[in-house]
């Protein structure tokens, strides 16, 4: 039987995903809202509140963005775009041309991060060759999402799964590489299809 504490917070968790859906606020705005809520009736104290901000994955991420606007404001981008990506022969070419490059990057770089850096770049790579965007915007998701199953850094949830590992007694957590047996088959599992079936998925 939920308690009163519980279905409360049931009915914040509805209440931010009905605001997300069926508004145009920040997102951030929208679940800090839903926090704040929370403490004001005391379901959380301020030090539950905040413990999220004091999570070595977060900080971990927040690095990471600066990495990333760090290769983006030294022209790596711009390399990628003229240099890695070239001129690819077909949508499907383009497909793995961006595809494997990002899959590398989302390994060791934080995925979010990735996709933030990629954006400008391969939209003006499609419009070099003439190629649709909607055929790579795609495809460059999937690729940062399963690339950065690979390593412990490459996506949030493994960072936050992994600050929860470490915080068990006896537990030392996970070392870098030690998802790579199960994300690298994953990876080229998704690439073979997305570039496979995008001819008829994708607009």
């Amino acid at each position: 039987m939920l308690g009163p504490d519980a279905i409360a917070t049931l009915l914040v968790i509805a209440g931010c995903f009905s605001l997300l859906i069926t508004t145009r606020l920040p997102a951030d705005m929208v679940l800090l809202a839903g926090v704040a809520v929370l403490v004001f009736a005391n379901i959380l104290t301020p030090s539950e509140a905040l413990a999220g901000a004091a999570s070595e994955g977060l900080a971990t991420v927040a690095v990471l963005f600066v990495v990333a606007q760090a290769l983006s404001d030294t022209g790596v981008v711009s390399w990628i775009s003229y240099n890695l990506l070239g001129r690819p022969k077909n949508v499907a070419s383009a497909q793995l041309r961006l595809m494997a490059p990002v899959a590398v990057f989302s390994s060791v770089l934080n995925n979010t991060p990735v996709v933030a850096m990629m954006v400008p770049a391969v939209r003006d790579w499609a419009r070099r060759n003439n190629i649709s965007s909607s055929q790579l915007m795609i495809p460059l998701s999937y690729a940062a999402i399963i690339g950065g199953t690979c390593t412990v850094v490459g996506t949030s949830t493994n960072l936050v799964v992994n600050d929860m590992l470490k915080k068990q007694p006896g537990v030392d957590g996970l070392a870098l590489f030690d998802l790579a047996w199960v994300g690298i088959p994953c990876t080229l599992v998704v690439l073979g299809l997305t570039i496979a079936t995008s001819r008829w998925l994708l607009p």
